[in-house]
């Protein structure tokens, strides 16, 4: 999935399939980290849980949305508008591939230096559908809440698109 979305211009961790002993094995690369002459370099980190003050439990799955994590994106982001659209590419993706797993600690910012940045995409898992007439995301999308259909997600497309700061 991270080489299939990465065809589709969406940003993720660098990532590689090989096969051990006739398995696959799925080989990503540590994105948060980097050499330097004196070992590694650990960039900050802070998940999409902690962004959106909520906790991993159903009482705050109402804190759990697309829409809250762009707003975010746009206080702290270096680069809020390009940061916003690639949530929204990702967004969109996830609904595509039914991504159920798309919870907000498989979302993050980085900081390598001293900018916030949205971090690659690093863990896509796509599902079988068990409804061929409904799929819901993780995440609430628009305004049909977590359903996973195109008229849901382009209900609040312009609060990622909008190059000013949107007004929820």
């Amino acid at each position: 999935m991270l080489a299939l979305a990465r065809a589709c211009g969406i940003t993720t961790a660098e990532s590689r399939l090989i096969s051990i002993a006739d398995r696959d094995v799925l080989l990503v690369k540590r994105f948060d980290r980097e050499k330097t002459k004196g070992g590694y370099h650990r960039a900050r980190m802070v998940s999409g849980l902690t962004l959106l003050r909520a906790e991993d439990s159903h009482q705050n799955r109402d804190k759990w949305s697309y829409v809250l994590l762009a707003e975010e994106l746009r206080r702290i982001s270096a680069n809020p508008e390009q940061d916003a659209l690639e949530l929204f590419k990702r967004m969109c993706f996830n609904a595509l591939v039914s991504n159920i797993d798309d919870h907000p600690r498989n979302h993050a910012v980085l900081a390598k230096n001293q900018d916030w940045r949205l971090s690659p995409a690093y863990d896509i898992t796509p599902a079988t559908p068990v409804s061929l007439e409904r799929r819901d995301l993780a995440l609430t999308i628009g305004d049909q809440g977590r359903y996973a259909n195109a008229e849901n997600i382009l209900s609040q497309c312009q609060l990622f698109l909008s190059a000013t700061r949107p007004r929820l």
